[in-house]
Order: structure tokens, then sequence, then C-alpha cells
């Protein structure tokens, strides 16, 4: 069955090996642009995430001192509370991201440098399964750290208790109003 015709231009990247269809083989203008494509990738994919991420929540954590310090002594408390609960927050959150992206992004680096990677090896299944989880994991973090979140998610799955944002009173039927 004939899926369709392909442009030219990708026979000379598109190549048929054991029935799979590969993707690849660009032509580069030399070995060099591997090293630049994969050093490149490395820092757009992941050093300037980590470095939003940092600059993110360092001004989050910058501007919770700053209040703290101008606040009466009896919120100070709570701006330090709201301060040390958005350190953690940031710490996970960014502990994550490097746990689950790390792997990645050094064996594609280790592959544009020149060394040999097997793609179809479980390690390199279970990279990219850590990427995906990375996509995942900071809703149950920010569950973990906040109490707001446990209390919305409570309520929404335990169907038996009253949610804590709906008031006490039943609600008013139609008969007692006529």
């Amino acid at each position: 069955m004939k899926i369709g015709i392909l442009p030219a231009d990708f026979s000379s990247i598109l190549q048929i090996i054991g029935g799979e269809c590969l993707y690849g083989s660009w032509p580069f203008p030399g070995e060099g642009w591997n090293t630049a494509l994969g050093l490149l990738n490395t820092l757009v994919m992941f050093i300037i995430p980590l470095a939003i991420i940092t600059f993110c929540y360092g001004t989050i954590m910058w501007k919770l001192k700053q209040r703290s310090h101008l606040s009466q002594s009896g919120q100070s408390g709570t701006h330090r509370k709201a301060s040390k609960n958005v350190t953690i927050t940031f710490c996970l959150v960014a502990l994550a991201y490097i746990v689950c992206n790390i792997q990645h992004h050094v064996t594609f680096l280790m592959f544009n440098l020149g060394y040999p990677v097997n793609w179809y090896g479980n390690y390199w299944n279970f990279v990219v399964q850590m990427v995906f989880l990375n996509c995942t994991i900071n809703p149950f973090i920010y569950m973990l750290k906040s109490r707001d979140f446990q209390r919305a998610v409570r309520d929404l799955f335990c169907m038996n208790r009253t949610p804590s944002n709906r008031s006490q009173t039943p609600p008013a039927s139609i008969s007692s109003i006529s």
C-alpha cells in the first residue's frame, strides 16, 4: 500500500533498514556541525530552561525575603514560612528537572561528540521515560507542598465529604420557594 510520494530532497535523508524507515543522516557540511548542534541543543533544551527556573524562583524568594524584613513582627513569621516553602518547592522542582533530563542531554551530547549510542536499547527507553516523567511530576510536587492544593484534590476526589469551600447549608429546593 502506497501512502504517499516523498519529495526528491527527502530521499537522501530517509533510509529503510530491516523494514523500518529511519529518518536521519542529515547532509551537514562537515563533522563539526554535529558537535555544534549537540552543544546548541544542550544549551537551548537544558541549560537555558534551568536558568529560567532558577531566575523565576530566585526572584520570588528575593521578594518574599524583602517583604519579611519590611512587614511587622507579627507577620514576619508568615513571610518566613512562605519563603521557606517556596525555597523547598524550588529545590524539588529543579532537582526533578535535573534528574529527569540530565541523562537524555548527556546521551544526546555524547552521540553528537562521536560516541556510539544504542537508540533501541533499554537504557535509551528508560531515558525517554524519565523525560516524560518530568512533564508530569510538577503537579505532584506542588501537591506535596501546598495545603490548599491538597485540600482541593481531597474535595475533588472524596465525594462523601463536604467540600471545604462550599457552605454548610443545604441548597434551597423549588418547593420551599413557592
